[in-house]
This record gives C-alpha cells, structure tokens and sequence, in this order.
C-alpha cells in the first residue's frame, strides 16, 4: 500500500539527507573502528588508568589487569585493553568509552565528539531542521 503524500516526501528527504540508513553503531563497534586511532594515541598514564577504572568496575578481572599492564610498548598495551573490552561486549565498552571522557577529555573528543555529529553510519553529518 502506498503512503500518504507527506509520508512519501519525508521519506524520500530523509534518503535524499542520509541515503543509507543503518541503525546506529553500538558502542562496541564504534570501540572497534576506533582501535586503530586509540591504539596510537593512548599514553601509558591514560592506559593505566583505563584498566584501574575498568578493573574497579568488575569489567576486567585481576588476570586480564595484569595481562594489560605487563605487556611490552605503549601501543601493545593499548591494543590488549581495547580488544580484552571489547571482546566483553556492549556494556564493556560503552564504559571504557565513557570513562575516557573523564580520563582524556581531548582524545574522547577528537575520536568519539565526531560520532555524535553523525546520523548515518556513512558519515553523513545530521542536518537539524528544527
């Protein structure tokens, strides 16, 4: 059955706006794209503090803790927290990512402030007509 005229004209501006419409990404796939981009710009002190975090919340466990703090490089490090979070799942890594607000407000900024501008999975940026 075909739409109202309205109907058809929202959607066919909404597609006009956001041609690919996905449901939104979950913060565990959004924690897995930007591995690359927090793998090299984690420093040490932001790391430790992660896993400090992560570890007080019952995310990570004491074997996990050290895994994470006695690997070898800065960037090796980063590499197991993110992948050991999210391996965890969603509620994970929505709390490694909220917590890096609150540990490195910049960084979060710059990776994930991006992301809240976006309405589609594309990139396409969300274009607010109220």
């Amino acid at each position: 059955m075909m739409g109202t005229v309205s109907e058809l004209c929202a959607s066919s501006f909404q597609t006009f706006l956001c041609p690919t419409v996905r449901p939104a990404a979950t913060k565990a796939e959004i924690l897995d794209r930007e591995r690359g981009n927090l793998v090299k710009r984690l420093n040490e002190a932001n790391i430790k503090r992660l896993v400090d975090i992560l570890f007080s919340q019952n995310v990570i466990n004491q074997f996990e803790k050290e895994t994470i703090m006695e690997t070898h490089g800065r960037a090796d490090k980063a590499r197991v927290l993110v992948d050991i979070t999210y391996a965890k799942g969603e509620r994970a890594s929505e709390l490694m990512i909220t917590q890096l607000k609150v540990v490195d407000l910049m960084l979060y900024n710059d990776i994930f402030l991006k992301m809240d501008s976006m309405d589609c999975m594309d990139g396409s940026p969300v274009f607010n007509m109220r």
